[in-house]
């Protein structure tokens, strides 16, 4: 028997390659299933953290328009839903304002990486999304653990503004929860 020191080093090669081939045909076999596509309906002129709160008793029933997951936003910005977690990978995201008479605008902007705190962002009055996550809260004054996914809506000066908020974001979602969500 021998080590791998002592062979050649094309027949390394050789095993590498293989072996890479081999990952690569196991990993292309297996696929997480495709995530349902959204259309998320935030209310004209919302800014800030938007949170879907799911599996709640007393939730939003499940809404769908076509084939996709459908969450009109309320103008607090947390939604509950009876629905499940959209899971799998790559869901078709689409954003709109809604206006009282159901008109809607697309958010078309997606910061998909942190915004830099300089004077051009300060300025720029182009509204996207960013900072999407999906969390989940246990414990304390809920009575059971719930899962939510949230993003923040708006121009990157106000996300700018919001961001380091995170625990009394946190704190405000869990009060908002134990006062309002049912297991």
């Amino acid at each position: 028997m021998c080590t791998i020191s002592e062979l050649p080093a094309r027949n390394i090669r050789s095993i590498v390659k293989i072996v890479t081939l081999a990952v690569a045909l196991v990993a292309g076999c297996v696929r997480l299933p495709r995530a349902e596509p959204e259309i998320h309906l935030i209310p004209q002129g919302y800014a800030g953290w938007v949170t879907i709160a799911f599996r709640g008793a007393n939730g939003e029933v499940r809404a769908y328009e076509g084939d996709a997951r459908m969450y009109r936003i309320p103008s607090s910005g947390i939604l509950i839903t009876q629905a499940e977690p959209n899971v799998g990978s790559s869901p078709p995201w689409r954003f709109f304002f809604e206006d009282p008479e159901q008109t809607r605008t697309p958010i078309v902007h997606f910061w998909p990486t942190t915004v830099q705190d300089t004077e051009a962002n300060r300025i720029d009055p182009t509204i996207g999304i960013s900072y999407m996550h999906r969390g989940s809260l246990q414990g304390g004054q809920l009575r059971c653990d719930v899962e939510y996914d949230q993003y923040f809506v708006g121009t990157k000066a106000q996300l700018l503004s919001a961001v380091g908020r995170e625990p009394a974001l946190h704190e405000t979602l869990r009060q908002f929860l134990a006062a309002n969500y049912r297991c």
